[in-house]
């Protein structure tokens, strides 16, 4: 149960990224605990990928990101706000 809730809090940080930063070509697919950003155009990706870690954050390519209970409020804020401003350099 634990492991599902913090999935869910880090899919709702990126969703509400995505919506914030008003970025097209970015959706969010998968479950809670397991879950992806599928990207329309790769470059778009591999930018967004590049940005997001110099925030500090490491999101996967392709396949999912997975929830972990080691990630916490801290970690789960942390996500969202790298997925933001990623996402609005992207914009």
């Amino acid at each position: 149960g634990r492991l599902a809730t913090t999935g869910a809090a880090m899919r709702a940080a990126v969703s509400d990224a995505i919506r914030a930063s008003g970025a097209g070509g970015v959706s969010l697919e998968g479950l809670d605990p397991m879950w992806l950003l599928r990207f329309d155009d790769e470059r778009r990706q591999d930018r967004f990928l590049a940005l997001a870690r110099e925030e500090g954050v490491l999101f996967k390519r392709g396949a999912y990101d997975f929830a972990s209970l080691a990630h916490d409020e801290e970690a789960i804020a942390a996500i969202g706000r790298a997925a933001r401003v990623a996402l609005e350099k992207l914009a």
